[in-house]
């Protein structure tokens, strides 16, 4: 299986994929002082937990014996970790994962029936048993085959941009939009050639309010939800302050988005996909009528089409 690891500022996507399928996802907060021996406590966890889920008798996945020895924690909690990508804009966080990465291991089984090992219901029957070390990929640049190649300076292009960038084309053409709604709010471009053109970044609706609540004495933190009732106007000053925190998200979206259809008018198209997707869009799709697609695991997919070397979109 295909472990595909989005690493950003606030939060961390896990995504376990098998062939083209995403299986499970998990978010996880990115503390960036975690280590990758924390990292490991924590994916030991969700790991068993993935594997409690599944039935031997109809699981495809290795069920891994944890006689034989070096057998890898993959293995022990019954998930056969094959391949590891990661994107990340967090370096300390990137430098733990690929450690943890390191440390998983792919198992090759050479049958020759002298020792039978049983695990649950499964019967491995084996000669010889090689463990081999995993070495992750880690999204730049040099994973996209000329989509940023053309650009001013290719390496600043984000892992997770690329990876949007990479999915949004695959599964739904090209040109297109992405938004991707995260401790930033980042709108890029993917032109008719599919290449990736740039962008723009923004502050994020969570860092926003959070910037508001510290700077501003007198006003109280409040919950990031639509006002009630669901109007622009706040009679109070937590509606107000939802008001402005949310439709002032979606009007500077909306607005950013218009700007860049008089700019490329290759975008202005009715047929130009504009796709959403990151931890914060749920609080503003509904509000933005230019969004064609909400697509919760973008950046995941865009991993697992690097990571399968493009050659075919994952299934959603």
């Amino acid at each position: 299986m295909l472990l595909a690891v989005d690493i950003g500022n606030t939060q961390t996507v896990l995504g376990l994929f098998e062939g083209a399928q995403l299986r499970y996802t998990w978010r996880l907060a990115s503390v960036a002082s975690c280590t990758a021996d924390e990292l490991r406590v924590i994916v030991s966890q969700l790991f068993d937990e993935a594997a409690k889920q599944q039935s031997p008798a109809t699981s495809s996945y290795s069920y891994g014996p944890p006689q034989i020895p070096g057998a890898p924690l993959a293995m022990s909690h019954g998930i056969q970790i094959d391949h590891v990508i990661i994107a990340s804009v967090v370096p300390s966080l990137t430098s733990a994962w690929k450690e943890l990465a390191q440390s998983f291991r792919t198992v090759s089984v050479t049958p020759a029936a002298p020792y039978t090992v049983q695990h649950q219901t499964t019967t491995i029957q084996s000669g010889s048993v090689t463990l081999r070390s995993i070495e992750p990929i880690i999204v730049g640049a040099e994973h996209t085959n000329g989509l940023v190649a053309h650009l001013e300076n290719p390496a600043e292009a984000g892992a997770d941009r690329i990876a949007n960038a990479v999915a949004v084309t695959a599964l739904y053409g090209a040109p297109a939009i992405v938004l991707d709604f995260g401790t930033a709010t980042n709108i890029d471009v993917v032109d008719s050639a599919g290449r990736y053109i740039g962008g723009v970044i923004s502050p994020g609706i969570q860092t926003s309010a959070d910037a508001l609540f510290e700077m501003a004495a007198r006003l109280p933190a409040i919950d990031l939800k639509q006002p009630e009732p669901a109007q622009i106007l706040g009679t109070t000053t937590k509606t107000a302050v939802q008001s402005g925190l949310l439709y002032g998200e979606s009007a500077k979206v909306a607005g950013l988005i218009h700007h860049l259809r008089d700019e490329r008018p290759e975008l202005a198209a009715k047929d130009v996909p504009i796709v959403a997707t990151g931890g914060m869009a749920p609080l503003v799709v509904a509000m933005i009528s230019a969004i064609t697609n909400y697509d919760e695991h973008l950046t995941l997919k865009g991993l697992q089409i690097i990571a399968d070397g493009g050659a075919r979109p994952c299934e959603t």
